[in-house]
């Protein structure tokens, strides 16, 4: 569902160009590399892509990740492919990403190594075999909804990650496992407060659409509610329980920049 000569999908198909190249040679030397970020929901999501033509949502950079004992072999495939690599991104981040750039082109990179630690962490050590060339299902919606501070763009991309796809207990490639998503929070009660409040919003931004009908609206509620239910029915344990009694009193978050730019 294309729309030819949108700008969002055209600058969306430029970048993941980009990305499949970088994703190619790391595949061709064994190496695990996966796309995540604003790029990896273009990927999954065709059928209602033409949504972010009309959501006017925009793409400016890659986020990929990798592992950390093949750090230097991603910083050999980027070089290969004319990327200028930064020594410090002055951020105190630099052990967690790599970071490249293509100055001629305008192509930013962030390659995040082993995790994604912002609001919350989430570890990427066991995962990057499940899916390929992205990072699973589950992990791209809980990359959203880690976001304390969640913007519109967020909100937009796990509305139509939701409408595609179909959200159950399943590690199926094209299933938001919802299982893998209820016990992963069950053990961390700011992580399952930050994400259920952003469900909660999600549904609450529904109506601000008028690209959904009815049918839509209801299927992402439904949907929504299901992931609830999943992850509220998940057994917590002793220090879950503790942790939740102090509720928001106590900081339940990390602090971070907005170092992920526009993804």
């Amino acid at each position: 569902m294309q729309e030819e000569g949108g700008k969002v999908l055209l600058s969306a198909q430029r970048f993941l160009k980009r990305a499949n190249e970088i994703i190619d040679a790391a595949n061709s030397r064994q190496i695990p590399i996966r796309l995540m970020g604003f790029l990896a929901f273009i990927h999954h999501c065709p059928k209602y892509s033409i949504w972010y033509e009309k959501m006017e949502r925009i793409v400016t950079d890659i986020d990929l990740v990798c592992l950390n004992k093949h750090r230097k072999q991603v910083e050999e495939i980027l070089i290969s492919k004319g990327y200028g690599l930064n020594v410090t991104d002055g951020m105190g981040l630099e052990m967690d990403r790599i970071i490249a750039n293509d100055e001629k082109e305008g192509v930013h990179i962030d390659v995040f190594v082993d995790k994604l630690s912002m609001c919350h962490e989430i570890n990427f050590k066991n995962r990057l075999e499940i899916d390929n060339p992205t990072i699973p299902l589950a992990d791209m919606l809980l990359e959203k909804m880690q976001i304390v501070r969640i913007n519109e763009k967020d909100i937009k991309d796990v509305i139509i990650l939701l409408r595609e796809h179909t959200v159950e207990e399943d590690k199926n490639q094209e299933v938001v496992d919802t299982r893998y998503v209820a016990k992963l929070l069950a053990k961390d009660w700011g992580f399952y407060h930050t994400v259920e409040k952003n469900l909660a919003l999600v549904k609450e931004h529904l109506d601000r659409y008028d690209i959904l009908s009815q049918d839509d609206k209801q299927d992402v509620r439904e949907k929504i509610d299901a992931v609830l239910k999943s992850i509220k029915s998940e057994p917590k344990g002793m220090k879950w329980q503790m942790r939740a009694k102090l509720g928001e009193s106590s900081k339940w978050y990390n602090d971070v920049e907005d170092v992920m730019r526009d993804e």
